[in-house]
Formats: C-alpha cells, structure tokens, sequence
C-alpha cells in the first residue's frame, strides 16, 4: 500500500514540478509556478521515500533471522518437510508473491496446483546485484540460476556433490542459453533453470547462502519458484545466513572420504 501511494505522490508531484516551470517560463503573474515547484518537489521525495522504504514485516523478520544460530546435524529431509508443512498451513501463502512475467516462465501456477513438491536447490550464479543489499525498488528482484534434482530424497550435500561433478554439462548449458531459461537437463533427474527471486524472499534480502528451497516439476511447468524465507525452519534461515559454511564443510569432509570410481575418473 505505501509502495502505491508513493507512486501516486511521485507522478503527482512529478507533474506538479513540470506545471511550476511551465508556469515560470510563460511568466504568469503570481507565485503559483514557484508554489507548484515546491509542491512537486516535497511529492517526489516524500513518494520516493515511500517505494523505497522496506516493508515492516519483512525489515522485523530479517532481524529476527539474525538472532538465529547457526546448527550442525540437521536431518535435511525433515528441515524441508517442516517448511512445506509451514507453507501449505498458510491460506495466503501466495498473495504477496511478485511475478516477473505473469504469461511467461515465472508464472505463479506451479504453486497454485503443485506446492507440496519442494526440493533443494544449489546456486550456480546470478546476476550482481543478487549479491548485495539494497533498497533501490528498480533492484527490488534478479534472477538465480540454481541446480536441483527430482529425486525427493536428495539430501543438499550429495546435490551440491552433483553440482561439482557436473560443472562441464552445467557450463555449456550457461554458455549456450540466453540468460533465461528454464530447466534443462543436466543429467537423469538433474536441471539446470533460472529463477526470478524477489529480495523479501531471502532471509538477508540478497544471497548469502547457496542452499535454498524451492518448489519444480518440469513434467508440468516451467516456472521454478523458491519458497519464501519466513516459511524456512531456523536452521535452514540461519544455516544460510552463515553462507551455509556447515553444509560446505560436510561436502568437503564427504568428498575426502569417498574415493572416485573409474567411470568418475574417465567421465
């Protein structure tokens, strides 16, 4: 609401601030030119600080995310069960959800009739302003390109695993694609895709982590949406937060212990 009467108040007093130099340019008698000019002024600065300006409830939440500590030993599988428990029990769940493009791959129709299928995903990369904090509304949303499987038993450390195991295949698809695209395979049950994020939807409101939720059947939809922070369990929020060192540390402990087969060694 305070985004939209910001706008209100920007074009207003945008249209307020060209009338006062037009009025000043013809020379009218009266000081409504200059009355004008400043009313356009105070509109535009009061509207911009408007749009600008985070939502309570989501500069609250991410205060309250960076009280979390960070967790070993979670059972990964039942973290992402919680949160889609804790996303399907809420009836508006998506109102607030922004869309890039409502007819086109980022639509919200894969939430709608198939929100119980989350999974993890990897982040592969993004684009730059997907890395840092602002409040600027013109990079109020970026796009992702994240890794993910269809195995609903993929645990995040065996998918990140994948990820390096797969960096040839995930490189060429990223070199030949336009910057949006949406799941291509990578390997059996293995896509590669871009994903429109809105800022409120991450626990810091850019990427701090490589771990995310979110929901895909490329079966069905092209749209591949992350599951927004405030439904994540505190693990996951705050695991993430810390740049998910715990997660990456298990891979790397995991990949020490393993030892590569020869089908690995000649891929």
């Amino acid at each position: 609401m305070k985004k939209t009467i910001g706008g209100i108040l920007g074009i207003g007093g945008f249209l307020m601030f060209v009338g006062g130099i037009v009025c000043l340019g013809l020379e009218l008698e009266g000081p409504i030119g200059m009355v004008l000019l400043v009313l356009g002024l105070v509109a535009c600065t009061v509207g911009f600080t408007l749009i600008i300006q985070p939502n309570p409830e989501d500069a609250k939440r991410m205060e309250e995310f960076k009280t979390y500590k960070p967790q070993t030993g979670l059972d990964y599988l039942e973290e992402l069960k919680q949160t889609k428990e804790t996303y399907i029990a809420d009836p508006k769940r998506n109102e607030r959800l922004k869309v890039a493009r409502r007819n086109g791959p980022w639509n919200k129709e894969i939430l709608k009739q198939d929100c119980r299928r989350l999974r993890y995903a990897v982040v592969i990369n993004g684009f730059k302003e997907a890395f840092y904090y602002t409040n600027d509304p013109q990079q109020g949303a970026f796009i992702l390109w994240v890794f993910y499987s269809t195995d609903k038993n993929m645990d995040p450390i065996t998918l990140k695993k994948l990820a390096q195991k797969h960096r040839g295949r995930i490189n060429q698809i990223m070199a030949e694609q336009d910057v949006f695209f949406t799941n291509e395979i990578v390997a059996p049950e293995l896509y590669l895709t871009s994903m429109f994020v809105d800022r409120t939807w991450l626990p810091a409101g850019y990427v701090t982590g490589w771990l995310l939720p979110i929901v895909a059947n490329p079966e069905k939809f092209e749209s591949v949406h992350l599951i927004p922070a405030k439904y994540w369990t505190k693990a996951l929020v705050a695991n993430n937060m810390d740049g998910n060192k715990i997660e990456q540390k298990l891979v790397e402990e995991s990949a020490v212990d393993s030892k590569p087969n020869a089908e690995e060694i000649f891929e």
